[in-house]
């Protein structure tokens, strides 16, 4: 079955990425992402939905000499999402190129693409 990832934009951005938030101190790689969707998307977990996907970098959209780095899992979710948290849209997208919505350099050139390709 081909990726259709869920993007978020956040208010006040024109981006759209992909929704998370930052590990807790403490915090196992596969922890967050069981946490985080259910705070900004408001969605629950499939047990045992969680793949990860790798980790990725990319140049800052908006901090010029500065880079963000995500550690990203493919999931399984209970629940439709909504734009909660601080979320002002959000989209079901096709993982390949030439999006309906414009997509942050990150999410763009290091995530999407390369899971449209089955990389």
């Amino acid at each position: 079955m081909p990726a259709t990832p869920l993007l978020v934009r956040r208010r006040g951005p024109t981006f759209f990425m992909q929704p998370g938030g930052r590990r807790e101190p403490g915090e196992r790689a596969l922890t967050t992402p069981a946490r985080e969707p259910g705070q900004e998307p408001g969605v629950g977990l499939v047990p045992g939905g969680a793949r990860r996907l790798g980790e990725f970098e990319h140049d800052a959209l908006n901090e010029a000499g500065r880079s963000v780095r995500a550690e990203v899992s493919a999931l399984r979710i209970d629940g439709i999402p909504q734009a909660k948290a601080g979320i002002a849209e959000l989209r079901w997208v096709a993982a390949r190129p030439h999006w309906p919505v414009a997509v942050a350099p990150l999410g763009a050139g290091r995530i999407l693409a390369p899971l449209a390709a089955g990389a």
